[in-house]
């Protein structure tokens, strides 16, 4: 949802659109799978998958308007400006598409957890989970694969975790 802006910027002035697709579709392939394996990882605990699930797609919704409007990519220098500069200068950036679009994304996000009643008793499937969600916190913190550090969320938790060490 929040990676089609990425990318649209990334790939947009591809002069061959059948390398365009190719490239693209194999890119958002991986960068899925390393989504799909990061909730499978917050699902171990269903209270942990519907908080951080919202907190992802807010974020995600922030950081795509940003990129989508003014080709500003999250990283550390961005991350402490906004957190750095005062609450009149970050109402300034405040506009009502950006309002409708964290509204969507976390009714979104709301609805997409709300629904998913998914059953995990048995002990290989959580520990399955376990591993995924700790693979996924790994490469958030030092991502292996440098494609997916480009994409949300893993681009916007891992500047922030850079921002938290310093």
């Amino acid at each position: 949802m929040f990676n089609g802006v990425i990318i649209y910027d990334k790939f947009g002035n591809y002069a061959n659109k059948l390398d365009l697709f190719i490239t693209a579709t194999r890119e958002s392939v991986f960068v899925y799978i390393f989504i799909y394996a990061l909730f499978l990882g917050l699902y171990i605990d269903h209270r942990l998958l519907y908080i951080s699930t919202i907190i992802l797609f807010f974020f995600s919704a922030i950081a795509s308007y940003n990129i989508y409007f003014f080709a500003s990519y999250p990283s550390v220098a961005s991350i402490k400006h906004s957190l750095d500069s005062g609450i009149s200068d970050s109402l300034a950036h405040i506009h009502i598409k950006m309002v409708l679009w964290l509204i969507f994304s976390t009714f979104v996000a709301w609805y997409a957890v709300y629904t998913y009643n998914a059953k995990a008793n048995n002990f290989f499937i959580r520990l399955l989970m376990a591993l995924c969600l700790f693979a996924s916190l790994y490469h958030i913190v030092d991502p292996e694969y440098h494609i997916i550090n480009h994409y949300l969320p893993f681009r916007l938790v891992n500047s922030f975790c850079l921002y938290l060490g310093g």
